[in-house]
């Protein structure tokens, strides 16, 4: 990946993509839609209108690339960048961080001189061939590949890198959902169905997650008597989920402002000739929040795969897909 060393948050790249992408879809299908509308005080990502539904729709786009840890690991990497592009010489670098976590304190000056030493090793009149070096001090790990110019002149030596490692795992997609749940009081004030759009591209996740973050998990219970004998066991969903009822709560759900979270997937769609522009196809699915204190009406997204509750009782709600066979999709 390719980004200039000016732009210190690129998780603002990701979630400004995706707030064209679901604007020009629901665009698409006919719905009105506003981006970054004036809310009483609020500016939400999108506003839509739907003319057979009363309300018009919060929606709020998320991405797991806005997580916390990785926007500070990001900020670490992006001063390293402004370090080494002071360096000018005739070759270019590509920098890549091995490192799990970036040390808060870098000897930046023996990093330039490292760099300085090895691109004065090669020709420039002569060096054809990428080369590669790893940095290695005080735990700051570096894959470095220089690359020789065509047309051998002296500019500043960074000419792309790749983003810092990330571990990606549940905990992320349960924080932007957290931290997006809490965002708009007003949704709840007005009585408006409220909507997360979450892109998992390029994620080992999918909506079966989403599920598990909003509901719980599925977890293994043991029951034993008084002398530790096994009496009994049964599966069930664990208390942790967002949006369900929590014990102590008196069956009072959480998180009651969430109406639906929309699932986005994405995938390259094969070229149909030589030289034709790549294309992705996007897809999308949407989880209810059966607990909504404002829920959305499914007539919205009609034939997409929605996981709705089919039956509602004092003890329990069932979920189930529907349309989920649906192969609608948005090409861009």
């Amino acid at each position: 990946m390719i980004k200039s060393c000016d732009s210190e948050v690129s998780q603002q790249h990701f979630g400004a993509y995706y707030e064209i992408l679901l604007y020009q879809f629901l665009k698409s299908l006919g719905y009105s839609a506003d981006l970054h509308p004036e809310l009483n005080g609020f500016q939400p990502d999108l506003l839509i209108r739907v003319e057979n539904l009363n309300n018009p729709i919060i929606v709020e786009i998320a991405t797991i690339f806005d997580d916390p840890h990785w926007q500070k690991e990001e900020h670490k990497f992006n001063l390293i960048l402004d370090e080494l592009s002071k360096i000018n010489h005739y070759f270019l670098i590509n920098v890549v961080v091995e490192s799990e976590f970036i040390p808060e304190n870098v000897d930046y000056t023996r990093l330039n001189e490292f760099v300085i030493r090895w691109l004065d090793s090669f020709d420039p009149g002569t060096t054809r061939e990428l080369h590669q070096t790893k940095y290695k001090a005080n735990a700051l790990y570096l894959n470095l590949t220089m690359f020789p110019l065509k047309v051998p002149r002296k500019s500043s030596i960074i000419g792309g890198h790749s983003l810092p490692v990330r571990w990606i795992e549940n905990i992320q997609l349960r924080r932007v959902l957290q931290k997006k749940i809490k965002k708009y009081k007003i949704a709840k004030k007005l009585n408006w169905p409220f909507l997360i759009a979450v892109s998992l591209t390029d994620a080992p996740l999918n909506r079966d997650d989403i599920i598990d973050e909003l509901f719980g998990k599925m977890a293994f219970n043991i029951y034993r008597d008084q002398e530790g004998h096994v009496v009994n066991t049964k599966w069930k969903l664990s208390s942790n989920g967002l949006i369900t009822p929590k014990p102590g709560l008196g069956g009072k759900a959480r998180n009651t402002r969430l109406s639906a979270v929309i699932d986005i997937k994405s995938k390259w769609l094969e070229r149909t000739k030589r030289g034709a522009p790549a294309k992705r196809a996007y897809s999308f699915s949407i989880i209810h929040n059966p607990y909504a204190s404002a829920p959305l009406n499914i007539k919205f997204l009609e034939g997409y795969p929605q996981f709705v509750p089919v039956t509602d009782d004092d003890k329990s709600i069932s979920m189930s897909w529907i349309d989920n066979d649906s192969e609608l999709a948005f090409n861009c």
